[in-house]
């Protein structure tokens, strides 16, 4: 089956009276996107924010008759220009195999490899599978590949470690690759929970090896010890809160490495820091940091 895409730009203000006309004119789904590279940093908690000029796609079934459907757009969006409306036939076909086919293995430090699930993995390459999913986290974004790089270069044989905010699970999964005892996966979003499950099921993690929590509920009772490693690959301002928190669950000379920093945010974060950590070092990658620390 094909389909019938229009696309057209709003203003923010617009989305909402936007999103309703569309579903009534028979949409199958809607897109919305960045029309102006205007970056949207740190939403509020709760917060879905829409940039200030935005792109609306939607998509229709191809059978559907276009003369309808803007017609359908005047009656509901009286200042929609209709002639600014552009339209053309995407063919159907399988989305995330399509993203897979640009999605090639990568390395990090020098043993370290993530491998999308239709690429075979090389016997001498310690590899982790994974394919673009429900959570945040593949290993393209600078804030997930430095944590992958600092991982790859530090000792995690025998380790506990602990990755706040797991998202896919990939920290976790990668410490456990490269030798770690334990690995505690934490996060507030139940997509994160599942694919953090999935991932580690599909690199034949074993359970036992892997604890996943959900960080609205209590996770300190799961274990009573300290652990040795703690990465949490976030946004400043929750890092900034966690300060003493983190503190708390490392042990005394116990690493920490934290990333989502933007470079203008790194001294604020260490600042945090400071009364619990020391030996303090910023890695950076396009605008982003991963600041890594020793717990005193």
């Amino acid at each position: 089956m094909n389909f019938i895409q229009i696309s057209f730009s709003i203003f923010s203000d617009q989305a909402e009276n936007t999103e309703e006309a569309l579903i009534d004119s028979g949409a199958l789904s809607i897109t919305f996107q960045d029309a102006q590279d205007q970056p949207i940093l740190e939403p509020g908690v709760g917060e879905t924010p829409l940039w200030n000029e935005v792109v609306v796609k939607a998509l229709y079934a191809e059978e559907s008759d276009c003369l309808d459907i803007f017609a359908a757009l005047a009656d509901t969006l009286p200042l929609l220009d209709l002639e600014e409306i552009q339209v053309e036939l995407i063919k159907n076909q399988a989305w995330e195999r399509a993203w897979m086919e640009d999605f090639k293995p990568m390395c990090f430090g020098e043993k370290l490899w993530i491998y999308p699930s239709n690429i075979p993995v090389p016997k001498d390459h310690l590899a982790i599978i994974l394919d673009p999913g429900l959570a945040f986290g593949t290993g393209t974004h600078p804030t997930t590949a430095m944590c992958l790089t600092y991982l790859a270069k530090t000792n995690c044989q025998e380790k506990t470690v602990l990755d706040f905010g797991c998202g896919s699970g990939i920290l976790a999964i990668a410490a456990l690759k490269l030798g770690a005892q334990k690995a505690i996966g934490i996060d507030n979003d139940p997509q994160a929970l599942i694919a953090t499950r999935d991932n580690a099921n599909r690199n034949q993690i074993n359970p036992e090896d892997l604890l996943i929590l959900d960080s609205k509920k209590s996770y300190s009772e799961p274990y009573s010890e300290p652990v040795d490693i703690l990465i949490a690959n976030i946004l400043a301002e929750p890092l900034i809160n966690l300060a003493s928190q983190f503190a708390n669950l490392l042990k005394s000379q116990g690493s920490l490495a934290l990333s989502g920093i933007l470079k203008n945010q790194a001294l604020l974060v260490q600042k945090a820091y400071e009364p619990y950590f020391e030996n303090f070092k910023i890695s950076t990658q396009d605008d982003w940091v991963c600041l890594d620390a020793r717990r005193k």
